[in-house]
């Protein structure tokens, strides 16, 4: 590493008015926890790898981050994160698609269940089918949560009958 590139590293980690966190990132410092957090936010460099509490003004869920990963790698909450979110009592599959609720395969998902679990997700988990509860199928939830991720083998079947039809029609 060039050593002016060391200095800036070194520098953003002191504490002078000029890196103070408030400072720096007035915006992020809003959603510091200060219910949570311990420690006073003026001693807080912007550079600083602390993990604090900070507060999603969105969905209103409290996480652990390290200061610098919110200023300077740009990182947000994970429970509204569009990559993975985090599942959570406000965006988990039972609160947000209950309509999917008696779809859900309890005993081939385990611990996976609709509370732990994003309705965002793009994680494979099986669902019984609504047409035939005797079919099981894996698809993401997220693709079940926009109304796509149907049986597979009903589908199979449908197609199956299509051909059918077609070839009796042309008889």
């Amino acid at each position: 590493m060039p050593q002016n590139q060391e200095k800036e590293v070194i520098c953003m980690k002191r504490l002078t008015e000029q890196n103070k966190l408030i400072n720096r990132f007035p915006e992020i410092t809003e959603e510091f926890d200060a219910e949570k957090n311990t420690i006073d936010i003026n001693s807080l460099s912007y550079g600083s790898g602390k993990k604090v509490w900070w507060k999603c003004p969105n969905c209103g869920q409290p996480w652990e981050a390290a200061i610098f990963n919110r200023t300077l790698n740009n990182q947000g909450c994970p429970y509204c994160a569009s990559k993975n979110p985090k599942a959570s009592a406000v965006n988990c599959v039972a609160t947000r698609l209950p309509h999917l609720l008696p779809f859900w395969d309890y005993n081939r998902n385990g611990d996976v269940t609709p509370w732990n679990t994003c309705h965002q997700s793009h994680k494979k988990v099986w669902w019984i089918c609504p047409d035939n509860s005797e079919h099981r199928y894996l698809a993401s939830v997220q693709l079940r949560s926009k109304g796509f991720g149907k049986c597979p083998i009903c589908k199979k079947e449908k197609r199956g009958q299509r051909k059918n039809k077609k070839r009796k029609g042309k008889e």
